[in-house]
């Protein structure tokens, strides 16, 4: 039987007492204590929909709500239905929480449906910048929530290893391995001397192709070494040149040919009429496949694996590239919506009130490695992890390292740290957790704020994983610490009261597992001390 929580039964209770209205009711977390637990705004949707006013309207809702056994109080103001949550109804949650540990907030919403996310898959011609950080815990917190809500995940990494780049990269490293000048459009940076010394005295007379094949090759061991210290890991790599070996950029061109037509001596693909703005190369003049092609290649294999959904994460800087790509999709006779396409904006670093350049022809960036060197894996992963991935993001890597309040990765790393130490202190004076305190003890209201929170959780990994958004959870953890610390300053956790102590040492065990499982999607770790 599928756990449902506090919030999906309100929503269910008036969603079966009120029939024949589309929209479905949403509960939401009351942004003040004098507004409740919860608060709904659908008085406005059944005002508009039954053509009644609005006072009627909050009386259908407040008369539905009202029989509820888990409503203790229901209050009406302006438009919305604010509601108060029965302390006994709070209580059973947290012997939830206790039961199922580590799986407190697991829903069954994928239902093991399958799922390929793809993501940084930046070129292999340069270490990554933050720019690359921010899509690699990005696609893993993805992955992580879509687990955690029932999916079956596989992660990729697509590596463009042919092409002008790869050319350019070869010829940088060459010229730097002769002591030459790097070409004007080539790589720059200390990074290609590093390759270039490494490369055996005997290669002079070695065309591009040998140093090419070299330095990506050096590049690419680099980017998945800072990956996994970052805690981001790939099930699979796929490379470009399978492609071209396995012939199936050809066998794309061909399976196109009756949507493609021949100008100027370059043979394009007529995108223009399906989604696109106008439409695309598929082989330039000199006969040579465009990215393009490769890219319809690669997709129709993923297609052809048979994932039930497909997500890409990509810099905003490919956005005009979805409806070329949909277009072809389309060609092929597969589902376009069956590609998810998420965009993350860039990032600017900071330092010193300084913006840091990201430019990796010019050399002029910091790469992903100095910044984990600098603040760390939890620190970086946390803060890339913020905001809305369609929100320019500003790094602060002073905040970052401190360690107070004022970091929040630290105050909530320090909430699990805490309840840790709490929970040792209680072992050291002979006090145990036990399997059923009196937990009716527990009825000052920043326990029960606390006990909200803390049953809100699986409501944020639904969310979070609906709309492939990972900052709910981060703005989650950080609300929780702010109350579980409150919480702290304000009660004595382990007093003379022998039952009040057990019950709130329950609470605190509580606040702990939730913690551990919500930094556990972010993929940062859950320190015992601090």
């Amino acid at each position: 039987m599928n756990y449902m929580t506090i919030k999906e039964i309100i929503e269910k209770e008036i969603r079966k007492n009120i029939k024949n209205i589309k929209t479905k009711p949403q509960v939401i977390q009351s942004q003040k204590e004098e507004y409740g637990d919860l608060s709904t705004n659908f008085a406005f949707v059944l005002s508009s929909s039954l053509n009644i006013g609005m006072s009627d309207a909050k009386n259908i809702i407040t008369e539905i709500l009202k029989k509820s056994p888990l409503v203790e109080k229901i209050e009406a103001i302006s438009g919305f239905v604010n509601i108060w949550i029965k302390d006994r109804v709070l209580y059973r949650v947290i012997r939830e929480i206790k039961r199922k540990g580590d799986n407190f907030g697991r829903i069954n919403l994928g239902k093991n449906r399958k799922i390929l996310i793809e993501f940084v898959s930046a070129n292999p011609t340069g270490p990554l910048h933050i720019g690359h950080g921010r899509g690699g815990v990005y696609g893993d917190s993805i992955a992580r929530i879509l687990e955690f809500s029932g999916f079956s995940v596989d992660r990729e990494y697509y590596i463009n290893d042919v092409g002008t780049q790869i050319e350019l990269l070869g010829a940088s490293i060459k010229a730097r391995y002769l002591g030459r000048k790097v070409p004007e459009d080539g790589y720059r940076g200390g990074y290609i001397k590093e390759i270039a010394k490494k490369i055996p005295n005997d290669a002079k007379e070695k065309d591009i192709s040998f140093f090419s094949s070299f330095g990506y090759k050096e590049i690419l061991s680099w980017i998945k070494d800072e990956l996994l210290r970052c805690n981001v890991k790939f099930d699979r790599f796929e490379y470009e040149t399978k492609l071209y070996e396995n012939k199936l950029v050809d066998d794309v061109i061909l399976s196109l040919k009756g949507h493609t037509y021949t100008k100027d001596g370059a043979l394009w693909l007529s995108t223009s009429r399906v989604f696109d703005e106008k439409d695309r190369v598929l082989i330039r003049e000199d006969k040579k496949p465009t990215y393009f092609a490769s890219d319809l290649a690669y997709h129709r294999e993923k297609y052809k694996r048979g994932y039930d959904l497909l997500i890409n994460l990509w810099g905003t800087d490919h956005h005009g590239y979805i409806e070329r790509l949909k277009s072809g999709i389309k060609m092929f006779g597969y589902n376009p919506e069956r590609l998810k396409i998420i965009l993350y904006q860039l990032v600017t670093l900071k330092r010193g009130g300084n913006v840091i350049s990201m430019s990796t022809r010019k050399g002029e960036f910091v790469t992903l490695k100095e910044v984990l060197d600098e603040i760390g894996s939890d620190a970086t992963r946390f803060f890339l992890l913020t905001r809305k991935s369609d929100t320019h993001l500003e790094f602060d890597l002073e905040l970052a390292k401190k360690s107070s309040p004022e970091n929040p990765v630290y105050y909530i790393q320090y909430l699990h740290a805490r309840a840790c130490s709490i929970l040792r202190e209680a072992e050291k004076k002979g006090i145990r957790l036990v399997k059923r305190p009196e937990l009716s003890l527990l009825k000052n209201k920043e326990e029960h704020k606390l006990l909200i929170k803390l049953s809100l959780f699986p409501d944020e990994v639904k969310a979070s994983s609906l709309f492939y958004e990972p900052h709910r959870i981060a703005n989650y953890l950080l609300s929780l610490a702010d109350i579980f610390h409150n919480y702290y300053h304000q009660h004595r956790v382990i007093s003379d009261n022998r039952k009040l102590t057990q019950a709130r040492l329950f609470l605190v065990s509580c606040a702990k597992i939730v913690a551990k499982n919500g930094l556990f999607l972010l993929g940062i770790s859950a320190p015992e001390r601090m």
